[in-house]
């Protein structure tokens, strides 16, 4: 059963069931400002949370909207849209590099699967987890051919990170 203050859309009423445009003018009725005054106030307020909450979402989807759009041309303006290889990690790593030291080839170093050096003016991605020799060899190393962007710049890295 509901009810809505002096307006009952139930059955009880005259044994017949209401139509939809009914309901509608009820909802309607139910927030009309010179409805607060009626003895049925509790129905009213009811209603006028679901009012504030969806006035708050409303305004929370609109800035988000706004947030989106703004970094995305922070990123285009930047050129920063390839600044991460790779998706979801960045260069293979959860957290993306800071210097270019961190994206080059280094012996004694252990690579996990995934993780990206830049080698040749090109992009290599490890095919599985190791530790590095004393000379560079590509036996666990295979080139990153989905685009042919092999620049490490950590500021573009960094925005196009945090727009994701």
């Amino acid at each position: 059963m509901f009810y809505f203050g002096p307006y009952d859309i139930t059955a009880e009423n005259n044994n017949r069931k209401k139509t939809s445009f009914e309901v509608f003018f009820v909802c309607v009725m139910m927030v009309l400002p010179n409805f607060k005054h009626s003895t049925h106030f509790r129905s009213y307020f009811c209603a006028m949370n679901w009012m504030k909450v969806l006035r708050r979402l409303a305004r929370v989807s609109i800035v988000s909207v706004f947030l989106i759009i703004v970094a995305g041309s922070v990123v285009r303006m930047t050129g920063s849209g390839m600044g991460c290889p790779d998706w979801p990690k960045c260069f293979g790593l959860a957290i993306p590099p800071t210097e270019i030291d961190q994206v080059l080839w280094a012996p004694n170093m252990e690579y996990s699967k995934g993780q990206m050096i830049l080698h040749d003016e090109a992009l290599w991605k490890s095919t599985e987890k190791f530790i590095s020799g004393e000379s560079l060899s590509l036996d666990h190393w295979e080139k990153y051919d989905k685009h042919d962007y092999a620049i490490f710049n950590a500021f573009h890295t960094w925005v196009e990170f945090i727009n994701r």
